[in-house]
């Protein structure tokens, strides 16, 4: 999610349990349930088998292909996409909002036809074959503090909506939004498993979300949200010169990211963070100080022309890595390991069967 002037929002986000009845197969919007019962990859076996194909994934952090006939305002697109999006901006009176969404529903199609495609968890193609992937265009301008994009689970659990702002078009364009649209995309990736119950996988291609369990949803709003960020503007800074954008808005993305890298560090030295949280979290605690390792790295930051912003981030991951290893210290200066409750583990198994 994008805010600007210094405020972020947050979604709210509930699911519900539900298989389809009638063909004995979980449809993409009771995957997240079902898999908070059986695992990343009992779902992928199941899926297979009721389909009889591969079940394959796409990360939505995965790189596009090299464009043909690429636009040099955004390189990762053809020249003609990017021409249907800057028409878009220009686009004024009743027929905006039409041409608006009718460009942004091009530019996901084009995106979701071209990541590449492993073998791995059932994400973004089986909610696809589902229509479970939403993406709506709202002509309204946000103000102050509220979200430019915004991706929400709905409350049944049966949708992933993205929608993008009226802002996105009138003050940035064609770069911007397309940097915006992979951001959300990486949110609804997000939102379609969860980590494995044992402890989180760092192996995972993205930072899932757990709302349901006890761990998951007493670390919602403290870890799990400004993880789910930073995998979201690294993404952003590290993509830069595909995606186009310009200086301006990559610095206000470094600003955001050393925002949520702060309030992170921040939380881990709340006693609302217990030890067994971090030993859950841990790996995905780690991919983000890893992250941010290659954001400060990112040509497009050291290259940019405030060259701060790389010691910025270097500092902030510095906080993060520090604030992790005080949490650790801490839990073991207590004779015990973080999360000594026997609820975590440091086994990096997927869940393969469902416990009686």
């Amino acid at each position: 999610m994008r805010t600007h002037d210094g405020e972020r929002q947050h979604a709210r986000r509930d699911t519900a349990d539900g298989r389809d009845t009638r063909t004995g197969r979980a449809p993409a919007h009771r995957l997240l349930a079902l898999q908070a019962g059986v695992g990343n990859a009992a779902v992928g076996q199941m899926l297979q088998r009721t389909s009889g194909q591969p079940v394959v994934q796409r990360a939505a952090t995965d790189d596009l292909p090299d464009a043909g006939a690429p636009s040099p305002a955004v390189p990762d697109l053809p020249a003609a996409m990017v021409q249907q999006l800057q028409e878009a901006k220009e686009a004024t009176g009743p027929d905006a909002k039409t041409v608006r969404q009718a460009a942004l529903d091009a530019l996901l199609r084009y995106v979701l036809a071209h990541l590449p495609v492993t073998p791995d968890h059932p994400e973004l193609p089986q909610a696809l074959a589902d229509k479970n992937l939403v993406l709506g265009y709202k002509h309204s301008r946000q103000g102050a503090g509220k979200p430019m994009a915004l991706t929400s689970t709905g409350t049944s659990g049966d949708k992933v909506t993205m929608a993008l702002y009226r802002n996105l078009f009138d003050d940035y364009g064609p770069a911007v939004v397309y940097s915006t649209l992979r951001h959300e995309l990486i949110h609804a990736a997000q939102a379609m498993l969860m980590p494995d119950a044992d402890a989180a996988d760092g192996a995972d291609p993205h930072i899932y979300m757990d709302v349901l369990s006890d761990t998951g949803h007493e670390t919602f709003a403290l870890l799990q949200q400004p993880m789910r960020e930073i995998e979201t503007h690294v993404w952003e800074l590290e993509h830069a010169g595909r995606t186009g954008i310009d200086g301006g808005y990559l610095k206000e993305t470094v600003d955001y990211l050393v925002t949520y890298t702060e309030e992170l560090a921040g939380n881990l030295g709340k006693a609302a963070v217990t030890d067994r949280h971090v030993e859950y979290w841990e790996a995905y605690l780690d991919n983000s100080v890893a992250a941010l390792g290659r954001a400060a790295a990112a040509p497009a930051v050291t290259g940019h022309a405030d060259t701060a912003l790389a010691a910025r981030l270097t500092a902030a991951q510095q906080g993060l890595r520090g604030a992790v290893d005080a949490k650790k210290q801490a839990a073991s200066a207590g004779g015990k390991r973080a999360g000594g409750t026997g609820l975590g583990s440091t086994g990096r198994r997927k869940r393969e069967k469902v416990e009686d």
